[in-house]
């Protein structure tokens, strides 16, 4: 899990190119966490609160724009394509509509040989 505030160093930014232009689908912090951490990026979370996020409940927001059913199964469509061998390796599959049953269903799937 990523938290909502972060600090990373612009050569690690200018290396994957920064946030993907052609994501367009919200929570473009998963797609740069992704593309940051898939080849041995690391995270530190410090040890304390530093604040606290509050969320509106304004229609209009970008998170309750993007927040339906089909646009999560098109965000989880375009992460599952563009970065399948992090997934693998990280939660033995596919990223699922439950995201965090991800690796327990795809473990399970692969047992039964299903996957």
């Amino acid at each position: 899990m990523i938290f909502v505030s972060a600090l990373y160093r612009r050569k690690d930014w200018e290396l994957i190119g920064g946030y993907a232009e052609d994501y367009n689908l919200g929570r473009a912090d998963w797609e740069f966490w992704i593309n940051m951490l898939k080849d041995g990026g690391e995270v530190v979370q410090l040890p304390f609160i530093g604040f606290y996020y509050r969320l509106t409940g304004g229609i209009n927001s970008l998170r309750k724009r993007t927040g339906s059913d089909e646009a999560k199964r098109k965000r989880i469509a375009y992460l599952n394509a563009k970065y399948p061998e992090f997934f693998e390796r990280e939660l033995n599959g596919p990223l699922r509509f439950q995201r965090t049953w991800s690796k327990p269903y795809n473990t399970l799937l692969k047992f039964f040989g299903k996957l």
